[in-house]
């Protein structure tokens, strides 16, 4: 009989032991559990995953409490809403992988347990970032206005948006390399870019780097080699003091690194062939932006400091996705609008030729050229001289060579009958044509606004042939 119940308790134990841990076992699903002298921290969840809206209920009845007599349950959605209680419900807004969060305090100690939960299709789309990326044009003390409202999110999630200011290289220049064949020795950061000089295998050259921002390079006879450095003083995963990065199979081991203000990156070149040299030399800088702005979609930053920049939008949703846009401004050189008012005078119009017939118009005719690009405003003002007669005239505008009018409008008295007509560097004719038997006096004004997208060589112009890489702080 002992044997017999022997046999009977190891035959539960084993069946008990059994199923402690088994794949998809209710023990399994509660396995990201974190225990404290006893204490146990675990739950369920219904449904298993669901739709935006579908109610998910929490339940910590699963936990192990030790025999605590005084015990807080505390809840995280991640979605950025909590509750308190053994059992709490919840719904999300949007798709996505939320993690559920359990925190159990009972007489002093603490225990967690998580979960995913699987709202929609699980995945969180990225954000688009929408601002106008044709450069602008400014003077020194003039402001812009920057509208990002057209920024938007597939999943439907609200946006929150980060605004920074820095310089821009000129699209005129180049990285600023520097070809040598030196040692590989420690080279001082200068605004025309970095460069090790030749490395030679089994030699090393090094970067100190102080400002922060993010530096493309590349080897110089081999430029498909490429890497690039991030400085930071914001980043937790930033190194310091020294880094390496090895030249190894025609390639940059890691070709990303992150470091702090200050650090030294060192190349080592490891390559097994020592004919194989090779150099670490700067292609572009993107200095780091300095925060302007509040988190709203439009705002508008002064600018005080002539100078090219670049405005850079970043938009992100609740659960950290993230997309840029950049908008780059010339501070400096900006042309004023062009005023001329051209010829006053009469129209005389013969009522009829010799033959009767009615008398061919002459129009008056008035030609003129254009620098550069821009919009032209053109206002006719007429009056008859004869008192009592229609006042009517009709205006033409015909690009050079071409018979077929650009645009054209009617007056009658006084109107701007050609409004923001594009109309390139060029030359142009203008004519005023009258009505038929009828004397006229007209005014005719003119003003092309020039069209603020500035060139290559007005950027090169309005910074004195060279870039400046100087960071934040060119606003008011």
């Amino acid at each position: 009989m002992k044997h017999a119940i022997l046999a009977a308790l190891l035959f539960v134990g084993a069946a008990l032991a059994g199923c402690v841990g088994q794949p998809g076992s209710e023990a399994d699903a509660l396995k990201k559990s974190s225990t404290d002298g006893g204490l146990v921290a675990a739950f369920t969840m219904t449904p298993a995953k669901g739709d935006k809206g579908t109610v998910f209920t929490f339940d910590a009845a699963p936990s192990e409490l030790a025999g605590a007599k005084s015990v807080a349950y505390t809840w995280s959605f991640g979605d950025g809403k909590t509750a308190t209680g053994s059992k709490a419900t919840h719904s999300y807004a949007y798709d996505g992988t939320y993690v559920a969060r359990l925190v159990i305090t009972a007489d002093g100690a603490t225990a967690t347990a998580t979960k995913n939960v699987v709202v929609g299709s699980g995945r969180n789309a990225v954000p688009t970032a929408a601002l106008a990326t044709a450069p602008l044009w400014v003077n020194p003390g003039e402001s812009i206005t920057f509208d990002a409202s057209a920024s938007s999110d597939p999943d439907g999630e609200p946006l929150t948006y980060a605004w920074g200011l820095g310089a821009a290289k000129p699209p005129a220049e180049d990285a600023g390399e520097h070809a040598g064949h030196g040692d590989g020795g420690a080279h001082a950061h200068a605004a025309g870019g970095f460069n090790t000089d030749r490395i030679d295998p089994g030699k090393s050259g090094s970067q100190k780097f102080t400002e922060e921002g993010v530096y493309e390079y590349h080897c110089h006879p081999h430029p498909n080699m490429l890497g690039k450095v991030i400085v930071s003083s914001t980043d937790a995963t930033a190194a310091s003091g020294k880094v390496t990065v090895v030249m190894k199979d025609m390639a940059f081991h890691p070709a990303e690194i992150v470091v702090k203000p200050g650090t030294t990156v060192v190349w080592k070149n490891e390559e097994p062939t020592k004919e194989l040299w090779h150099t670490a030399t700067q292609s572009t800088f993107t200095p780091a932006l300095a925060a302007v702005g509040a988190n709203a979609p439009v705002v508008t930053i002064p600018f005080d400091t002539e100078g090219y920049f670049e405005i850079r939008l970043t938009v992100k949703d609740p659960k950290l996705a993230a997309s840029s846009a950049s908008a780059f401004v010339l501070v400096g050189g900006k042309p004023d609008p062009t005023f001329a008012r051209l010829y006053a005078g009469n129209i005389t119009i013969a009522a009829k030729d010799l033959d009767g017939t009615p008398a061919e118009q002459a129009p008056m005719k008035h030609a003129f050229s254009l620098a550069r690009d821009g919009l032209l405003f053109a206002n006719l003002t007429v009056k008859s001289v004869v008192e009592g007669l229609p006042a009517l005239a009709h205006l033409k505008l015909y690009k050079q060579g071409n018979a077929t009018a650009v645009a054209e409008a009617t007056a009658d008295k006084s109107l701007q009958i050609l409004s923001a007509i594009p109309v390139d560097g060029e030359t142009y004719r203008l004519e005023v044509v009258g009505q038929q038997g009828v004397l006229l006096s007209y005014t005719l004004e003119l003003t092309v606004v020039y069209d603020l997208v500035p060139t290559t060589a007005d950027i090169a112009a309005a910074m004195g042939g060279h870039d400046d890489h100087g960071g934040g702080g060119h606003h008011h």
